[in-house]
């Protein structure tokens, strides 16, 4: 922005703001012009007007919006003394006689600025109130002027009448010039552009912070015919910070390749002179089947870590260009961020991939990972969650949500009994440490270690989960007492769509064991077991050192096959005792 101060030939002072080109950190001092003859006017004010820019950013996380703002100060100061000969109050020819050339009194005009690219002082004459580069008598007399010099002229004694020029010095006043500092300079004087050029004579530009200064005059030349009187205009001072302008391109990404809608343009392209070094992305947000928009990474480590601030759409992206220039390209990718939406009841296979992709449980709002592995088959790679001691979470299942026929679940549920003991005698209960006659028909399940985390192997959370005795498990559906009970459980507590393995020798923990060739670390890493141990008799057991996990297969009128597994062991075809608490894992299909 610039700042002007004007001068009338009454002493006063008007102060106004417009918008530059490049909105840069700029500060202008406006220096009065008067020429007199005997009966000319007083000497005027000098006035410093200082200026500082703003420059406001806001970053947006996901989910949780938080606002971030700091100021950003590139300061450019002017400061303007009288120098030899000179009134205290600014740019005076004294006692012009007619067919007389001379100089006016030497003001002394520095500039600082903090800015590390350094900054530039500039010149022009006019404002919007002496919309002229001429000095008019008066500041409104049309005929009546000194016109400015359209050409270098070496010395006063070569003014033409009825002329005026400036001159600097930036050697204390050994040498005058006149010109554009960054290119050739002449000895000399010459006339200064309009204040609306794009192109204002350029005093001082210094590559780094700091200050510098120079010495400033006028000179003029009157005709024996010219009329007396005060002849004004002003010459405004610029001071200008250097920032960075930034040509950039920006990619919308998305790794997953499966947005249907993505912002346009793509990519984004433009430049950047604010010297926020931030652009404003599109407002679009992009769509992904099964997948919420989680935001736009400037820095992605993996298809769902972000290391840096994610952006939401209509956010500010920095560029980040650096300091070392006033120019700089830069090429920057932001990648689409995405939280699965997908649902596990009833899940499309083809959403399952050999990529692990997070999927929730309609019944509790539970995360789970899931992935199709070297069995071809899609995997939970977590212990299932689902609280029963919850009676929102009991109440909320249904044949619909649940892999559960309505007459096991209303048994689960109301705990009625019905002929040969195959339902829950007392409904859910949760587990103590009852003897074993009474636990085979009752559903059991133990919550409390439901979130606690032990040794785990590949991508799954490692959450131990709630422990199961086979009641519970099987929601309900088989729930024998002690030596009664025959064939494979048709039920159980997954998600509909899904249900529990098969296991035994030709069962499908053992198939899957076989496609990862017998080896015990990768079927360990494959299915991402924790080691979640077991609960019995009111405590748990080996956590940290053995797993135990259940399957729909029938053993004899007293156990089920269970999967078993440490460190160095993969036992897919052992059994015990279906009162035992033991973890729940789920395979997708019929």
């Amino acid at each position: 922005m610039y700042a002007f101060c004007k001068y009338g030939t009454v002493r006063g002072i008007k102060a106004i703001k417009r918008q530059s080109e490049v909105n840069k950190a700029m500060k202008s001092i406006n220096k009065k012009i008067i020429i007199s003859g005997m009966c000319y006017a007083s000497p005027l004010l000098l006035l410093l007007v200082l200026f500082s820019s703003c420059n406001i950013a806001h970053a947006v996380t996901f989910e949780s919006e938080q606002g971030v703002a700091f100021t950003f100060n590139p300061t450019v100061t002017i400061s303007i003394t009288g120098g030899t000969g000179a009134s205290s109050d600014g740019l005076t020819i004294t006692n012009l006689t007619p067919g007389d050339v001379k100089d006016s009194n030497i003001i002394t005009v520095s500039a600082s600025a903090n800015t590390p690219l350094g900054y530039s002082l500039s010149s022009t004459v006019g404002s919007s109130t002496y919309n002229t580069t001429e000095l008019r008598k008066d500041g409104t007399s049309t005929a009546n002027k000194f016109t400015n010099l359209t050409a270098n002229v070496s010395s006063l004694s070569n003014f033409s009448d009825n002329t005026w020029g400036y001159s600097y010095s930036t050697d204390s006043g050994s040498t005058w010039i006149s010109g554009d500092i960054t290119s050739t300079t002449a000895t000399g004087y010459n006339g200064l552009p309009i204040y609306t050029s794009s192109s204002p004579i350029k005093l001082i530009n210094s590559s780094a912070a700091g200050s510098s200064s120079i010495k400033f005059k006028i000179g003029a030349k009157a005709s024996t015919s010219q009329i007396a009187g005060t002849y004004n205009n002003v010459i405004n001072f610029i001071g200008t910070s250097k920032v960075v302008t930034t040509t950039y391109t920006i990619n919308y990404n998305d790794p997953s390749g499966e947005a249907t809608v993505m912002p346009t343009p793509n990519p984004l392209q433009g430049t950047d002179t604010t010297g926020n070094a931030a652009v404003k992305i599109s407002s679009t947000v992009p769509v992904r089947d099964g997948y919420m928009f989680k935001g736009w990474c400037t820095s992605q480590t993996s298809d769902d870590t972000c290391s840096s601030d994610v952006v939401q759409p209509g956010g500010l992206v920095a560029l980040n260009p650096g300091t070392s220039s006033t120019t700089a390209t830069v090429n920057k990718t932001i990648y689409a961020m995405w939280k699965s939406n997908l649902k596990m009841q009833n899940l499309d296979p083809s959403k399952c991939t050999t990529t692990a992709t997070t999927v929730i449980d309609n019944r509790d709002s539970e995360e789970y990972l899931v992935q199709r592995l070297a069995d071809g088959k899609c995997w939970m790679l977590d212990n299932l969650r689902l609280d029963l001691t919850n009676s929102t979470i009991l109440n909320g299942l249904t044949t619909s949500n649940t892999h559960v026929d309505s007459a096991s679940l209303t048994s689960l549920k109301s705990g009625n009994r019905s002929a040969g003991n195959q339902y829950a005698s007392s409904g859910f209960v949760k587990w103590d440490s009852s003897s074993s006659s009474s636990v085979y028909n009752q559903a059991k399940a133990n919550a409390d270690y439901k979130d606690t985390t032990t040794t785990s192997y590949g991508e799954g959370s490692g959450k131990i989960g709630v422990y199961y005795n086979y009641c519970a498990a099987s929601a309900g559906s088989y729930c024998y007492d002690s030596g009664a009970g025959t064939g494979n459980a048709s039920y159980d507590l997954c998600p509909a769509g899904w249900r529990m393995p098969t296991s035994g020798s030709s069962g499908e923990y053992q198939a899957l064991y076989t496609a990862y060739s017998s080896d015990v670390a990768s079927f360990l890493n494959a299915l991402s077991t924790p080691l979640s141990g077991f609960f019995y008799d009111g405590s748990a057991n080996y956590q940290g050192t053995d797993g135990y996990f259940w399957s729909s297969t029938y053993i004899n009128a007293y156990s089920m096959y269970r999967l078993y597994v440490n460190s160095s062991n993969v036992n897919p075809f052992g059994s015990y005792n279906r009162y035992y608490g033991y973890s729940v894992r789920c395979l997708l299909g019929s």
